[in-house]
C-alpha cells in the first residue's frame, strides 16, 4: 500500500442553507469531533497508506478551506485549486502531480468506515474509501457525524486545569481552555482557548475554540468558533451554533433574551 497516492475533493455549495450558519467552508470546516471534516478526510488517506495526498478545492471555497488541511506526519499534501465544479481539472492536477498508478480517493465532506482502511490491497488502480457517513446538508445529519466523531475517542485528555472541574467519561480538553465550575461528561471536545464559565457541557458536544460558555447546560451540539453564549435559561440540545453568534439573556426589566445569530438559523424556545 506504500505506492499508493490519495486525492480529497471538495466542491462548493453555493446554495446550502446549512451554509448560512457555518460559513462558507462548510461543510469541510465543520469541527466534526473537534476535527474539521477535510482534516478527517486527509487522515483516512493516511492511514489508508497514501503517502502523496492531493487535495482539490473550488476556488470559491479556497480561501475558507485551506486552512484546515493537514500535514500529517508520514505523507507529503499538494493543494489545487481550480474553477468550481471542474471534475476535468482536478483529474489533469491528479496526472500533473502523481503521474500514472493507484489512487485513493474520498470526499471531503465524508466520514470514512474504519473497516474501509483495511479493504485497500495491492493491484487496485482507483479506490475510493468506503464511507460510513456523508453529508447531507441538514443539522442533524452534521450532529449524527459528531457523534459518530466523538464516539471514536479512545480515551480522554484533559490538558487545561482541572482543579475546579468535573469531568467524566472520555473528556478532550486543549490545554488552553479555561475550566472554571465546569461539569463535563464525555464524550466531549473542548477545542483551545475555550472558556466554560459555572457549565455543564453533556455527552456528544464539541465546543470549537474560542467559544465562550457562562451559565450553559449543553448537550449533543456542536459550538462553532468564537459564539459566545451565556446564562440562556435552558438546556440547549441538538443545536449548531453558528461561528461569532452571540445569545445571552438580559435581566433588566423588561426581561428578555439577546440572540444575534447568523443568516438562515433556527431557533427554538421551550
Amino acid at each position: 500500500m506504500d505506492d499508493f497516492r490519495g486525492l480529497v475533493r471538495a466542491f462548493a455549495r453555493p446554495a446550502d442553507e446549512l451554509c448560512n450558519i457555518a460559513g462558507p467552508g462548510c461543510p469541510y470546516t465543520l469541527p466534526v469531533g473537534g476535527q474539521p471534516l477535510i482534516a478527517r478526510a486527509v487522515k483516512a488517506l493516511c492511514d489508508a497508506g497514501a503517502k502523496q495526498i492531493l487535495v482539490a478545492l473550488d476556488s470559491s471555497i479556497a480561501e475558507s478551506v485551506a486552512g484546515a488541511v493537514p500535514e500529517p506526519e508520514g505523507a507529503e499534501v499538494h493543494i489545487a485549486i481550480q474553477a468550481d465544479g471542474d471534475d476535468d481539472a482536478t483529474m489533469r492536477a491528479v496526472d500533473k502531480t502523481f503521474g500514472p498508478g493507484p489512487l485513493l480517493f474520498t470526499a471531503a465532506d465524508a466520514l470514512v468506515a474504519d473497516s474501509a482502511r483495511d479493504e485497500v490491497t495491492a493491484g487496485q488502480q482507483v479506490v475510493e474509501l468506503r464511507a460510513s457517513w456523508r453529508y447531507d446538508g441538514t443539522v442533524d445529519g452534521v450532529l449524527n457525524a459528531n457523534t459518530i466523531a466523538l464516539d471514536g475517542l479512545k480515551r480522554g485528555r484533559v490538558g487545561a486545569d482541572p482543579s475546579t472541574a468535573s469531568t467524566h467519561g472520555r473528556v478532550h480538553v486543549d490545554p488552553s481552555a479555561e475550566l472554571d465550575g465546569a461539569k463535563l461528561r464525555g464524550p466531549v471536545f473542548i477545542g483551545p482557548g475555550a472558556r466554560l464559565v459555572e457549565t455543564y457541557v453533556g455527552p456528544y458536544t464539541t465546543v470549537g475554540a474560542g467559544v465562550t460558555l457562562e451559565g450553559v447546560e449543553i448537550e449533543h451540539s456542536i459550538v462553532l468558533p468564537e459564539a459566545q453564549i451565556r446564562y440562556p435559561g435552558r438546556r440547549l440540545e441538538a443545536s449548531l451554533v453558528g461561528e461569532g453568534a452571540q445569545i445571552g439573556r438580559d435581566y433588566n426589566l423588561p426581561s428578555a433574551l439577546r440572540l444575534r445569530v447568523g443568516a438562515g438559523s433556527e431557533i427554538q424556545l421551550s
